[in-house]
């Protein structure tokens, strides 16, 4: 008795279907990560008046090889320098408004103290997070 044989080609269609969807998963998905990242780190920023904490903006967006990119920036400009680089990059003491923040939280349930590097600490904490939430929402897209 002979053995069943299936034969099939992968049409250029198809691979533009696979990385279409694929792309719009990784975009989703990407959304999910910077919107993350924003809320966590808007956490653990200093609290002074509240205008940098709500200073962020969020941008996902994709070029013509389906590569996603995510960007979450802070910027405050105060007397001619940008507030926001002085708190992320400077060593200072926190006020009474950032001693009575809890912090930002994470995706993975991290939790990061109010204080400077309010965008890198988050970033760097929740990579694995990230990383995996991504995988997550391409294969959940190509399923």
């Amino acid at each position: 008795m002979g053995g069943v044989n299936v034969k099939f080609k992968v049409l250029k269609d198809n691979r533009a279907l696979i990385s279409r969807l694929a792309s719009q998963g990784a975009q989703t998905a990407m959304q999910d990560v910077v919107n993350d990242l924003a809320k966590a780190s808007s956490g653990a920023s200093p609290h002074d008046k509240g205008i940098l904490e709500d200073s962020y903006t969020t941008e996902v967006s994709h070029d013509s090889t389906y590569r996603i990119k995510g960007t979450v920036s802070y910027s405050v400009s105060e007397g001619g320098y940008n507030y926001a680089v002085k708190m992320h990059e400077g060593t200072y003491n926190l006020g009474a408004g950032s001693q009575a923040k809890s912090g930002g939280h994470g995706m993975s349930g991290k939790t990061y103290p109010v204080g400077n590097k309010f965008l890198t600490r988050p970033l760097e904490g929740e990579a694995d997070a990230y990383k995996k939430h991504l995988e997550k929402g391409i294969k959940n897209q190509l399923n």
